[in-house]
């Protein structure tokens, strides 16, 4: 008896999951495609789908498609993808010419490729439409001369969202200088860095008045 009201209940959920999608659909008939993409050529759920076909709008499926042929090309897989465009699905409306390639050469140029350049994308996709000149290579330039290696890099980037979000110019820099300054050995700067970057990414004043207090 119970097997059989197991059995009934669950198409009734699915049912019912399926009608809430098409219904929100019914709202926003632009996102049908959208929707469809993100689920059979991204792997996105159709719940995690949806919240992410609110956030993205096309017509068409070419430059998405050429997104994800560029992504492949440079080693990311099905799974990198389905991680890549669930966090950041604005990436597939970018110009993959224009926009993406310039910041995936720079990478591969300075010895990032395969799993760690993947890595780099899923932990910050938006790096990949920032500015290679004004942000992307100075920032690269200063967390370099702290690391020194790439895997240590990796490891940092993927503990936060430095490359993606703020100037690393305006935040860590000034702070590594004054961690210089009163005497913190390279080794020590490396591991801060690596292991807890948001230590060193606080408002530069506050950081020298608690490197003072600390003193």
């Amino acid at each position: 008896m119970w097997g059989k009201c197991l059995k009934f209940q669950r198409p009734q959920c699915i049912f019912f999951n399926i009608n809430f999608l098409f219904l929100d659909l019914s709202l926003r008939p632009n996102n049908t495609l959208s929707l469809s993409y993100l689920i059979n050529s991204c792997g996105l759920s159709p719940e995690t789908g949806l919240s992410a076909s609110r956030k993205i709008q096309f017509e068409t499926p070419e430059r998405a498609d050429s997104v994800l042929a560029l992504l492949r090309n440079y080693g990311c897989t099905n799974t990198h993808i389905f991680k890549i465009v669930s966090r950041y699905p604005l990436l597939l409306t970018a110009d993959p010419e224009k926009t993406l390639l310039p910041k995936l050469e720079f990478f591969l140029s300075v010895g990032f490729s395969g799993p760690q350049l993947a890595s780099i994308v899923i932990a910050n996709p938006q790096i990949l439409k920032r500015s290679l000149e004004n942000h992307v290579i100075p920032s690269y330039n200063i967390l370099k001369s702290v690391l020194m290696v790439n895997e240590n890099i990796v490891r940092a980037l993927n503990k936060s969202y430095w490359l993606g979000g703020q100037s690393l110019e305006n935040t860590i820099a000034p702070n590594i200088a004054i961690l210089k300054e009163i005497g913190v050995p390279m080794s020590n700067l490396s591991f801060l860095v690596t292991c807890h970057p948001t230590a060193v990414s606080q408002n530069t004043e506050k950081f020298s008045q608690n490197c003072q207090d600390g003193c």
